[in-house]
């Protein structure tokens, strides 16, 4: 095949410097005056002869294109089977990219089994890769800067990240519409979003089994869910130590506020749940020990005058509505509203008593009455 083709310095056209021809003269290849380097059909270049001076084989000052109309996938095809990569590409020209791409679909589509692309940015400014679609506006920075992504959508219902398991359907997006984060699961018992933190071990989950928001807290000294308010320093958190919810107001507002039409307040309540049921003994003699007085809170707790009792002293008596400190003689907290069944029992005693008196003296004057009846007769 060699003897067939033929090398010609000065073509008789003048059209061509440099040509190369088959066995029926068809150019396969042409350097014109201006230095242009056409070819038709394939072309390898091979660097692993002894005799290359250095690794490039193909050193262009200018522009390189490439027409391929017959039928294929590719246009141009870098292959290696060394350990080396497939093709780099590199600028020292800021303002411009070390590889462009476009197509009218798809503007770069790579497979491999480690890294199908991978890109570099030599300066703390630059952007390792760069993506954009000019129809829409739309664009996307991978290490840029300080940042791992950065991506933009022009709106019209687009999103500037889009993520999906093709196996379960589930579904994450970032700048989508309105909102920064959203994702959807089809999956019971999966949740839509996940933020956690690896060091302390807490995280949320969003639109978990039928729940909005459900967040872990890792540590009795953690909380699954908070709220704060940076002007006036209230707050609340959710699944807080041990606590259910804790909650702090400002003096001027409330610890916990109701402002609907629903009943303020639930216990859970059912003689389903109940068992070993007894009466109160003694519930008087119970409120009687008991003292109501007014005191001045300290600065950590808000320092306003108010009214109750000392948690303490209503331990002593009823100590199922007091938590204590665990190995302390002081109290954390007390149920104000589990005084009431005391109270309720303690009124219903009294009213016994009360009645009983009533009666003795009915009694008594029932008596007096018919002696004097009968002193006023013996006249």
């Amino acid at each position: 095949m060699a003897a067939d083709i033929t090398a010609t310095l000065d073509s008789s056209d003048g059209s061509s410097a440099f040509s190369i021809k088959d066995a029926s003269s068809t150019i396969m290849g042409s350097v014109d005056s201006d230095g242009n380097f056409q070819i038709k059909g394939g072309m390898r270049l091979d660097a692993g002869g002894a005799e290359c001076i250095s690794p490039e084989v193909l050193i262009v000052d200018g522009q390189i294109s490439i027409n391929h109309n017959s039928p294929g996938d590719f246009k141009l095809r870098v292959y290696s089977t060394a350990s080396a990569h497939a093709s780099y590409f590199q600028t020292v020209t800021d303002g411009y990219y070390a590889g462009y791409f476009q197509g009218s679909s798809h503007g770069l589509c790579g497979d491999a089994n480690t890294y199908s692309i991978v890109g570099y940015a030599r300066t703390a400014g630059g952007n390792a890769m760069f993506a954009s679609n000019t129809a829409t506006n739309s664009s996307a920075y991978l290490a840029t800067g300080i940042n791992g992504v950065v991506a933009y959508t022009a709106g019209g219902g687009g999103f500037a990240v889009h993520g999906q398991d093709l196996s379960t359907n589930a579904i994450g997006r970032l700048g989508v519409g309105n909102q920064g984060v959203w994702g959807s699961t089809p999956v019971t018992g999966q949740y839509g979003g996940y933020f956690g933190n690896s060091t302390d071990g807490g995280y949320v989950l969003a639109g978990y089994s039928g729940h909005g928001v459900y967040g872990i807290g890792a540590t009795t000294s953690h909380f699954g869910a908070g709220g704060y308010n940076a002007a006036t320093g209230a707050f609340c958190y959710t699944g807080y130590s041990t606590h259910g919810c804790y909650s702090y107001g400002v003096s001027g507002g409330y610890d916990y506020y109701a402002a609907g039409p629903g009943t303020d307040w639930g216990s859970s309540s059912s003689i389903r749940w109940k068992k070993n049921i007894t009466p109160i003994e003694q519930p008087l003699a119970k409120v009687q020990s008991l003292r109501g007085v007014y005191y001045d809170w300290d600065e950590e707790h808000g320092g306003g005058h108010d009214l109750g009792m000392i948690a303490e002293e209503v331990g002593a008596v009823l100590p199922e509505i007091v938590v204590f400190e665990k190995d302390s003689e002081y109290a954390q907290a007390m149920d104000y509203s589990r005084l009431t069944p005391l109270l309720v029992e303690a009124v219903k005693e009294q009213q016994h008593q009360f009645e009983q008196k009533c009666a003795a003296l009915l009694d008594e004057i029932s008596t007096l009455k018919a002696r004097i009846s009968e002193l006023e007769q013996g006249r």
